[in-house]
């Protein structure tokens, strides 16, 4: 047998357990393929909703797009709207309560693009699982 053969054929076995050990750890990982699977005890329904609930409570993200809905609902012609990325000033309240301004451009009864100022406090219902808008003033 030459040099070159072995060499080659050290290789491929190299690669081939390389390989297997790569297969194996890939599946030893758990769901979120981070780290190998641990003895932890799965979450239940309710815990995995108050989790949500909670997450959605303060996020900043959820309550902007929610207020854009909310206010939608106000113009003459909804499906014109346009709002900006992010809002023009924000405020986490406490309790899931978020204060938001903003501005969205729409079309008025005329079909001219017009753009409004906004301001509502949204507010999340955790046992609900709801978004509740008060104090929607569009100026």
């Amino acid at each position: 047998m030459s040099k070159e053969k072995r060499k080659t054929g050290w290789f491929t076995w190299l690669l081939t357990i390389a390989f297997i050990i790569f297969a194996i750890a890939f599946c030893a990982a758990d769901k979120t393929g981070v780290g190998l699977v641990t003895d932890h005890k799965a979450k239940t329904p309710e815990e995995k909703n108050i989790e949500k609930a909670e997450a959605m409570c303060s996020d900043r993200g959820y309550a902007w797009i929610m207020a854009g809905n909310f206010v939608k609902r106000k113009l003459l012609s909804p499906s014109s709207a346009k709002f900006p990325s992010s809002p023009d000033s924000y405020g986490y309240l406490g309790d899931c309560r978020h204060s938001v301004a903003g501005t969205v451009t729409a079309q008025n009864a005329l079909g001219v693009m017009i753009r409004n100022n906004f301001t509502v406090t949204m507010i999340y219902l955790k046992t609900e699982g709801k978004w509740r808008a008060e104090d929607l003033n569009i100026y």
